[in-house]
């Protein structure tokens, strides 16, 4: 017994020394200071960014530096930049690179070109080390000041913003990072001090509750989205908002909204103004420009701020409950769904209709008198991911090549069978049945996760809508066609054909149209990016391409059939008397013909590529 108690003592004195030890390991208010997320985060590596500064031990002079960011695999970099504004422009910017190099930069705009790389002036002890399960982890130390004047270079005597990026790289040059791959401290920040600094000062999940997107993302400013909410100290009967959305410029609004469902009609919504006004709504339906605005009961202290880079930011409180009995006014002794949306303002106080992009909606009900932060809805952007790429797959790939087997490739494989079936044929049969598999269950996913038709005051996204309706429509009518097609040879077979070929030909233009449409509008996701127009002009290509191949097919054919009908200009030589006797001269391949299949060869290759391209755009959109 007293062995066994001892044991027990022993282990329990061991697991204190090891904690204990673990806890002096993280250096960040003691030794360093410290700009990291999650808040509290240690060792680097558990970190999704990390940078320490501390004085060197060795030189008073200088300012030692660890920058460690999860990067995930490739070509990758991770900056530290050093600010007099909240900008990256006009910023002191040092790069650790995946090649085990650093480079410095001063950009003049957002966009960092190789003219903006500079000398690293003050840097010593750079050391770069290779990416290790995704973080890209350097150390460096910096002069405080350079004797030399160089406005490039800031002094550390000077409190500073410390920006953190990663991103692409190409080459050696930096791709623009995105708002997910950038973080700022909320203040200019001591460097020759080691108190905890700005990262820390995120409340989300500690004092408030949290809606925001980036994950994590602090301040509100470098958020594309940010709701929290929290009980008031002064009155237990109130909740306070804050509420912080990139808009853009000019009249915009950035609204909240509380909902027992997930859908917008018969939602309390708060609607802050860049007028730096206030309203309330109630809507019936999605078109909240016909809404009617209603008095804001229950609420007070509110404070809508002017449009600040783009943030348009409000603050109020809300009662959790009305004494009168107001069914509009939904109790938050509930759990409720929040949604955020913004968009334009039409006469500087109409909203018009937020669109798809400018939506945002809490996946499940919350608890707004709790402090844990709120998931987005992943569902619909999902779906969409989902419809946009079997759209693209369904008719840009597999029924583009079910069409150019038949219309082009019949006479050239005329004799050939494949499983009992002429090739054509069945190569014709096997991409239409994949399309049409493939637009279904396209058309089932949006529905089944929409549960409701296109509903948008953007026309375009109603027009792709109705458009894209049609093209399905007609794709499910033309394999029912096939199915009762009469057989060769019979009166009305001529009839069929071109009811077919009709029918098939317009689903398909009606499909292409569709998605230059979405192209338009569906991209906007990722509102930094420019993958709209990536999207755009994949499909335009696409049809550019696909157009001169039509048009050198039919050129081919009309060549072909002018050729095969013309009379034989030669004349036999013969005396009288001769005998003319009748040589049978064995089928051969018209000579052309390998140009039939070097025209349908470009046709596949357009068919592929562009195909390919479009889904990876698809595919990388940021939800």
């Amino acid at each position: 017994m007293i062995v066994t108690m001892n044991k027990l003592f022993s282990l329990f004195v061991l697991v204190s020394l090891c904690l204990i030890v673990h806890s002096q390991e993280d250096p960040c208010g003691t030794t360093h200071g410290c700009f990291r997320d999650p808040p509290g985060c240690y060792p680097p590596s558990e970190c999704t960014y990390y940078v320490s500064w501390t004085g060197n031990t060795a030189d008073s002079s200088l300012v030692d530096f660890e920058v460690s960011v999860d990067v995930g695999s490739g070509d990758k970099y991770a900056a530290m930049g050093l600010s007099q504004n909240d900008q990256m422009p006009e910023s002191d910017i040092y790069m650790c690179r995946s090649n085990q190099t650093m480079v410095g930069y001063y950009p003049s705009s957002k966009s960092i070109t190789s003219a903006d790389e500079r000398e690293l002036k003050g840097i010593s002890n750079e050391v770069v080390d290779p990416i290790v399960d995704g973080d890209l982890h350097c150390t460096f130390s910096r002069m405080i000041d350079l004797t030399e004047t160089d406005p490039e270079f800031f002094s550390l005597n000077d409190d500073l913003y410390v920006l953190v990026a990663f991103g692409e790289l190409s080459g050696n040059t930096p791709s623009y990072h995105t708002g997910a791959g950038r973080w700022l401290t909320s203040d200019p920040v001591d460097l020759l001090d080691v108190g905890l600094k700005a990262s820390d000062d995120d409340p989300c999940g500690k004092t408030h509750g949290c809606y925001r997107d980036p994950e994590n993302c602090y301040p509100p400013s470098e958020c594309t989205y940010y709701v929290s909410w929290t009980g008031n100290t002064a009155d237990s009967s109130l909740v306070d908002f804050e509420v912080s959305v990139d808009v853009g410029s000019g009249d915009k609004y950035a609204a909240m909204g509380l909902s027992q469902n997930d859908q917008m009609p018969e939602s309390d919504i708060y609607m802050c103004r860049s007028d730096q006004t206030m309203v309330g709504y109630y809507p019936s339906s999605k078109s909240i420009s016909s809404a009617d605005e209603r008095e804001l009961k229950g609420i007070s202290n509110e404070v809508v701020d002017p449009i600040v880079d783009g943030d348009l930011h409000c603050t109020f409180s809300r009662m959790i409950e009305l004494d009168e009995d107001d069914p509009e006014f939904f109790s938050m002794n509930d759990d409720l769904y929040v949604l955020v949306a913004f968009g334009e303002l039409s006469g500087g106080t109409t909203p018009s209709y937020h669109t798809g992009a400018g939506r945002f909606l809490t996946s499940e009900p919350v608890d707004l008198l709790d402090t844990s932060s709120a998931e987005t809805d992943l569902k619909l952007p999902r779906a969409r991911k989902a419809h946009a790429s079997l759209m693209v797959i369904g008719w840009m790939g597999f029924a583009s090549t079910g069409i150019m087997f038949a219309r082009y490739m019949k006479p050239f494989m005329s004799e050939q069978t494949l499983c009992g079936n002429k090739v054509w044929f069945n190569s014709h049969r096997i991409n239409m049945i994949s399309a049409f598999a493939c637009f279904v269950s396209a058309f089932i996913v949006i529905f089944a996760v929409k549960k409701e038709f296109v509903d948008s005051e953007i026309r375009v996204i109603y027009a792709h809508g109705i458009i894209g309706c049609i093209a399905v429509g007609l794709g499910v009518i033309n394999p029912i066609m096939a199915i009762f097609r009469p057989h060769p040879g019979t009166p009305n077979r001529p009839i069929f054909n071109y009811a077919h070929r009709t029918v098939g030909i317009l689903g398909w233009t009606f499909a292409m149209v569709a998605i230059l449409l979405a192209s338009d509008f569906y991209f906007d996701f990722a509102r930094e990016s420019i993958t709209d127009v990536n999207a755009f002009w994949t499909i335009t290509v696409f049809l550019i391409i696909g157009v001169v191949i039509i048009i050198l097919f039919e050129v081919f054919e009309c060549t072909v059939a002018q050729q095969d009908s013309a009379p034989s200009a030669d004349i036999a030589l013969r005396q009288p008397g001769d005998q003319v006797s009748t040589v049978t001269v064995p089928p051969t391949a018209h000579p052309a013909e390998r140009w039939r299949s070097m025209i349908f060869s470009l046709a596949l290759l357009d068919i592929l590529i562009c195909t390919i391209v479009m889904v990876v755009f698809i595919i990388q959109v940021e939800i």
